[in-house]
């Protein structure tokens, strides 16, 4: 019996693009139990039925499918084929010979899908699936799609693509591979793809553009799958309801990985970019850029408790053109953890990069929010150049925040977060036109530690902090200096707002430093503030800042070992860069401990601190330091090791 099949479809790679003509030939002898049949198509031949053979093909995809077992090959010549195609409890490879531009599938119904595959396995490869209808659908089964393009579907739901699995588990997990998913039009959900069910698939290499829905223009996951979406390029989308997630919608229960995408040009009413509504994705090496909302959240939108994880990726340059949220807007029992993320260049009219509200707390860790600008609106002024945080807990760790704009809080606006922390912090370069150049405090016990606040600049009040309307903050190791405004340069407040400063500096701040109302004042404790303010162990004198930018302190400084050491955040005694506080029984005034290098305390860098570093090393096998120890940790590792030396040699060599 002569038998032939394409090897370089069935196992080739993308490229691997075979004519008739060139199908390896072999000879298989008997009918043994694992022999497998290809079985060949070629609408030339219609209206002919054909066998299946090379020599005379079968007319109709449909007709190989009917005839194939499992593990056999449908090998499909060029043309259009004007059938719909179903595999049904079969693993049968679906191959096109000569790839999609040339391999049209368009069904020939208004009422089916143009491909289904239903408790299907093998592969479908190298179609263009165009259809009046939905475009192709998967239900419970494992099939590989890929390097398929498909277009110009319709439907209520899933126009493009829909995949629904009954069950988690392997036999519920189809693979979309390297393909293009664009120009398909749903009514309510899944312009591109529909995801559903309680299966699982796994979307890879695949451009998906140009779809359209009320929700989820791109994407739509939704009622409990498990979806990994790797690689891909989610652009040019549109969600037209209220809904949003132009690019990726994500609802209850839906469990989803985004990984290495970019998601950009979508368009929506809120969430153009992402929208995420009591989901949790784990969102990781992606870039969100360029998506425009008309209302809210023109980069991500959490809504009713949706909870992404976010690490690693990059938000720039989205547009909320109404209200708020430019890069992110974060509401109603929203609790995110943002690690790693670049937010810049976002617009809105309040939060340009990112807008909190409605007891939402997320996390943001070692982020960078920088040159968003919250913009005026008629007779509204823009507020939260950075950040607008109100209500909930937010929660800011070693972030930058720099170069904001807004009408009021340049950097960040904190408003009705009793709880809110900042911790570890650079607030700097940021202007607002009225009110708030650095931060905001406005009806809010905030804690600030650790805070640099620098170089910011306001019209009227508080170029570094402004605090109205109960606004009573409570700054703890933080260096206010070289920022501008008419009144209170450096702090200023009113309408019966009374922050508290606890060994930081106010200094060199244009005009008066700080300056109150007559409802308002500041209890100040062990602080540095420039034209002196009354509290135990206040000083005012020059901190000898190093210079240049640089805020740490100089040897000479009075700043030095003249603070209590206290415990802030759990116990936190370390100071801006993570070097400890602890180990000369007295702190610095401002975010940052003298040093590195004095490991003796003598406010000098000298070979006797090198002895210490020698006697500190850790080696591999240790996992702590002593706490005679910590003071060598420049670099806050929890190790002694090269790159604490490298710290000492280079305030050793440094005049």
């Amino acid at each position: 019996m002569v038998r032939r099949i394409s090897w370089a479809w069935l196992h080739g790679s993308a490229s691997a693009r075979v004519s008739l003509a060139a199908l390896l030939t072999f000879v298989t002898l008997g009918t043994g139990a694992f022999a497998q049949t290809t079985w060949h198509v070629d609408d030339d031949v219609c209206p002919a039925f054909g066998a299946g053979t090379v020599e005379d093909p079968y007319c109709r995809i449909a007709d190989a499918l009917n005839a194939a077992a499992d593990g056999d090959t449908v090998l499909v010549a060029r043309g259009t084929y004007a059938e719909a195609v179903v595999i049904l409890g079969k693993t049968v490879h679906l191959l096109a010979a000569d790839g999609p531009e040339s391999t049209i599938i368009t069904g020939d119904t208004k009422t089916s899908p143009v491909v289904r595959l239903q408790q299907a396995s093998g592969r479908m490869k190298g179609f263009t699936v165009d259809g009046p209808n939905a475009g192709l659908q998967v239900i419970n089964g494992s099939p590989i799609v890929e390097d398929c393009i498909i277009t110009g579907n319709q439907a209520e739901n899933g126009a493009g693509l829909e995949l629904s699995g009954a069950s988690r588990g392997a036999g519920n997990h189809p693979t979309i591979r390297n393909c293009t998913i664009q120009g398909n039009r749903a009514v309510n959900t899944g312009g591109g793809i529909l995801c559903s069910g309680r299966g699982g698939a796994t979307i890879e290499g695949c451009l998906i553009e140009s779809n359209t829905a009320a929700q989820g223009g791109g994407i739509y996951v939704v009622a409990g799958p498990s979806v990994n979406i790797l690689n891909c390029t989610i652009r040019d989308n549109e969600a037209s309801g209220s809904a949003g997630g132009a690019a990726l919608s994500v609802g209850r229960g839906a469990r989803v990985t985004m990984d290495g995408c970019i998601v950009s040009g979508n368009r929506a009413k809120a969430g153009a970019g992402i929208n995420c509504s009591e989901g949790r994705p784990t969102i990781s090496n992606c870039t969100i850029e360029d998506n425009v909302a008309v209302e809210i959240a023109g980069g991500i939108n959490c809504k009713s408790a949706g909870s992404p994880s976010i690490a690693n990726c990059v938000i720039r340059n989205n547009v909320a053109q109404m209200f708020n949220g430019g890069g992110m807007t974060i509401q109603t029992n929203s609790h995110l953890l943002i690690t790693d993320t670049r937010i810049t260049g976002n617009r809105a009219r309040n939060g340009g990069g990112v807008y909190v509200f409605d007891q939402s707390s997320p996390i943001f860790r070692d982020c960078t929010i920088s040159n968003n600008i919250a913009e005026p609106m008629g007779d509204t002024h823009g507020y939260g150049g950075g950040l607008a945080l109100g209500g909930g807990q937010p929660y800011l760790f070693r972030c930058l925040i720099s170069g904001n704009q807004a009408d009021s809080a340049g950097g960040i606006g904190l408003t009705d977060n009793p709880n809110s922390v900042v911790f570890d912090t650079i607030v700097a370069d940021n202007v607002a036109t009225r009110v708030g150049g650095g931060v905001l405090c406005n009806h809010t016990q905030a804690q600030l530690a650790n805070v640099l606040i620098v170089r910011n600049r306001a019209g009227f009040h508080g170029g570094g902090v402004y605090n109205y309307n109960e606004g009573s903050p409570m700054l703890i190791h933080c260096t206010v200096a070289d920022n501008t405004a008419e009144e209170g340069s450096g702090i200023f407040g009113g309408a019966g707002s009374n922050p508290t400063l606890v060994n930081s500096v106010v200094w060199s701040n244009s005009g008066a430093g700080m300056d109150f109302d007559d409802t308002s004042d500041a209890m100040a404790t062990c602080c540095d503030i420039q034209g002196g303010w009354p509290g135990e162990a206040n000083i005012a004198s020059d901190p000898v800042f190093v210079g240049g930018g640089n805020y740490r302190l100089r040897a000479e400084s009075a700043c030095i070992h003249a603070c209590p050491v206290i415990g802030f955040g759990k116990g936190k005694e370390t100071d801006l860069t993570g070097r400890s506080r602890r180990p000369c029984s007295a702190s610095d005034m401002g975010a940052y401990e003298f040093g590195p290098g004095d490991y003796n305390c003598d406010r000098r860098v000298t070979l006797a601190d090198f002895a210490g570093w020698v006697e500190c090393e850790t080696g591999p096998s240790e996992f702590y330091i002593k706490p005679a120890c910590e003071a060598v940790d420049d670099e806050g590792s929890g190790t002694i090791d090269l790159y604490d030396f490298a710290a000492f040699q280079n305030a050793f060599t440094t005049p």
